[in-house]
C-alpha cells in the first residue's frame, strides 16, 4: 500500500520561498509515502523554474509532488514533479492547456501521460483542466492503481471539478486524487474541494480552506472492484471498434 497525503494550501502567485516555506509546515503534521500539491504550487501563475532549481529546493524532503511553471531553454511548460529527497522519479508536462487562462499563449504542450511506480504502485498525472478528458485516462487504466490530478480549480466551478473526480475513478476503476488549490490569487479564488476518490465511489474530501487528507492506495481494492463487470465490458466494447465510429457535426 502507498499512503498519500493530499495538501490543500494556498498559493502566492511568484513567491516560491513563501509556497515552499508553507509546503514544508504541511508536510511536517504528518507522516505518508508521498505528499501531493496542487498545480503550480511552488510558481503559481507568476514565475519560472527551471527542473534543477526545483529539485534542488526540494533535496530535504520527502517524496513529494510538486507543481511549477518550468523554464527550459527558451521554452516554457506548465509542469509537474514527482521528487523524492531531490531526485528525480517522474515528470509530467501539461497537454491539454487552458486558453481561458492563455495558457495557450505562452506554454508549450508536454505530452501524453505516462505511467510511473512508487513503492510498488503504478499511477500516473493529468493536470487540472485534462480532468474534463477521460481519453486521457482510459488507456491508461488497465496499467495503473491511482491518477493523480493537481488543479488550480476556480471556486465557480467546483461542482465540476467534484463530479469530474468522482467520474473518473468509477467509470476506470481506480483512485483518483484531486488536489486543489484554495484562496485567493490570479486567475481565482479557487475553490479547494480536494478529494480521494475510491475505485468504487466512496471518498475522503476537504471542504474550503487549507488542510491535508490521508488516503491508502491498496491495489487489492483496485483488482476487487474491477470485479464489477462494467470494467471488463468497457474493454470489450472498445475493441468491437465503438471508438471508430464518426458522428456528423453541423
Amino acid at each position: 500500500m502507498l499512503k498519500a497525503i493530499v495538501i490543500q494550501m494556498m498559493i502566492e502567485d511568484g513567491n516560491v520561498k513563501h509556497n515552499l516555506k508553507r509546503l514544508e509546515k504541511f508536510i511536517e503534521l504528518t507522516e505518508g509515502d508521498i505528499y501531493l500539491t496542487p498545480e503550480l504550487s511552488l510558481t503559481g501563475f507568476k514565475g519560472l523554474l527551471s527542473e534543477d532549481e526545483v529539485l534542488k529546493m526540494a533535496g530535504n524532503l520527502p517524496c513529494v509532488g510538486l507543481g511549477f511553471r518550468e523554464r527550459d531553454g527558451d521554452k516554457k511548460y506548465n509542469t509537474y514533479l514527482i521528487s523524492c529527497n531531490g531526485k528525480l522519479v517522474y515528470k509530467r508536462r501539461k497537454h491539454m492547456l487552458f486558453k481561458p487562462m492563455q495558457e495557450h499563449e505562452e506554454l508549450e504542450k508536454g505530452g501524453l501521460p505516462e505511467p510511473f511506480e512508487l513503492k510498488g504502485i503504478r499511477l500516473a498525472v493529468n493536470i487540472c483542466y485534462e480532468l474534463r478528458f477521460p481519453e486521457l485516462f482510459w488507456p491508461l487504466s488497465k496499467d495503473v492503481h491511482a491518477f493523480i490530478v493537481p488543479a488550480a480549480w476556480p471556486k465557480e466551478r467546483i461542482k465540476a471539478w467534484r463530479s469530474l473526480v468522482r467520474a473518473r475513478a468509477i467509470e476506470n476503476f481506480v483512485y483518483v486524487l484531486g488536489i486543489n488549490r484554495w484562496g485567493k490569487g490570479i486567475f481565482g479564488p479557487f475553490g479547494g474541494n480536494s478529494l480521494g476518490v475510491y475505485p468504487n465511489g466512496n471518498e475522503i474530501m476537504l471542504s474550503s480552506g487549507e488542510g491535508i487528507a490521508a488516503i491508502e492506495i491498496d491495489p487489492s481494492i483496485v483488482t476487487k472492484a474491477r470485479e464489477f463487470p462494467a470494467f471488463g465490458d468497457r474493454i470489450m466494447l472498445m475493441r468491437s471498434g465503438v471508438s471508430a465510429y464518426h458522428f456528423h457535426i453541423g
